[in-house]
Order: structure tokens, then C-alpha cells, then sequence
């Protein structure tokens, strides 16, 4: 589901919604956050383009990439996660191509992320498909387990060491 292979991923709309990360940690969570549950209507069947701060970036052990975020006026942050092209075997060619893109964009502004994370800084035009995930504390999440996971799109120029 994370990464668009799932049998629902054709009733994500793909024309982005233009929001803050401000609004998407206020969505209001499901009750139930399981690995099995079903893509539910509406946030996690939206695209959303998000205007952000960059803070941190972390390589995950299964290669996706997640870049932590926040919002320029509130300062509150959203993890957003780009996955490695072996995580999106099962989506579209249209989908498995926006999420390459995407991450081959990050990495081309901001370079190889380190496992145990680093610090960044700069803006980004981040476009994905909205996710609630049961998380585990980290200082990264927002507070209703909401991320942009997987992101489709990726505009921005990074600060190293910021």
C-alpha cells in the first residue's frame, strides 16, 4: 500500500492538492492504524503538494529514503519517505517511474542520505500520496501518524550540515 502496489492505488487522484504540513498533521486519524487495513477514502487517497523546510535525512536498512520536513510557519514536522525502486515492483509504470523521478531528484539535490541520519537544511516542493502509519515515537512523525509515503514529486535545493 505504502508504495502504490495495492489493489486500491487506482482510487488515488493524482491531481495534487495543494495543502501545508500545518493541515496534514491536523487530519483527523483512523481508529485502527494495522499493516492490513485497506486504503481508506480520502487523505490516503490524495495526492497533496506540500511547501516545506528540509530537516533531516535518514536511509532506512530496506533502502527507502525518508526525509523528515516541516512547516516553514508552524515548525511542525512530517516525515515523508521515498522508497527504493525494489519497494515498488508491484505499482504502475506510471506510478514506479513519478516515485524514481522523484527520489533521483532528491538525491541529485541533496546527495546519498547516511543510515544513521543527518542533518539538512533548504527548501522543497514535495507531491505525494498521503499515509497514516502507526509510528514509533520518533521525533519525526507528526502527531496523528500522518506522512507523505510515497512521494511522486520532488523539487527543492538542499543544505548540507544546516
Amino acid at each position: 500500500m505504502k508504495t502504490l502496489s495495492d489493489a486500491l492505488a487506482r482510487a488515488v487522484s493524482t491531481r495534487p492538492k495543494e495543502t501545508t504540513v500545518a493541515a496534514l498533521r491536523r487530519l483527523r486519524a483512523p481508529r485502527r492504524l494495522t499493516a492490513k487495513t485497506p486504503r481508506r477514502p480520502g487523505p490516503e487517497r490524495t495526492t497533496y503538494r506540500v511547501q516545506t523546510r528540509m530537516v533531516e535525512m535518514k536511509l532506512e536498512p530496506d533502502g527507502d529514503i525518508i526525509l523528515v520536513v516541516l512547516d516553514p510557519k508552524t515548525k511542525g514536522k512530517l516525515a515523508a519517505e521515498f522508497p527504493s525502486d525494489r519497494c515498488t515492483r508491484g505499482a504502475s509504470k506510471r506510478n514506479r517511474k513519478l516515485m524514481r523521478s522523484a527520489r533521483a531528484a532528491l538525491l541529485a539535490a541533496c546527495g546519498k542520505p547516511d543510515p544513521m541520519g543527518s542533518e539538512i537544511g533548504g527548501s522543497a516542493t514535495l507531491t505525494g500520496v498521503g499515509f497514516f502509519e502507526r509510528g514509533d515515537g520518533a521525533d519525526r512523525e507528526s502527531p496523528n501518524g500522518f506522512e507523505l509515503h510515497p512521494v511522486l514529486g520532488f523539487r527543492g535545493k538542499c543544505a548540507l550540515g544546516a
